[in-house]
């Protein structure tokens, strides 16, 4: 139902299945910007200790099935013009 946790790896594949998660930032080094979670998708709630007590605990999953349509589709027709143009 809710994914917490502190690792890019798992939070990123969870919210593109459709589950929702919160991503929890850890402080090791206040001075050092982890330029990895620029990426990090804007529907995934990012916690601190600071954030913790006013974060929306039951976020609703983000809904990415036009997206994944659509990559597929777009995948399934390179592979099918790379067939075409390589096949002798």
């Amino acid at each position: 139902a809710l994914i917490i946790f502190w690792r890019y790896h798992i939070v990123t594949p969870c919210n593109a299945m459709g589950i929702p998660c919160i991503f929890i930032k850890r402080t090791v080094d206040k001075h050092i910007k982890e330029i990895r979670l620029d990426t990090l998708n804007p529907t995934i709630q990012f916690c601190t200790t600071e954030t913790g007590k006013s974060m929306n605990w039951s976020p609703i999953s983000a809904e990415f099935e036009d997206l994944k349509k659509m990559m597929s589709e777009l995948a399934a027709s390179r592979i099918k013009a790379a067939f075409l143009r390589y096949d002798t």
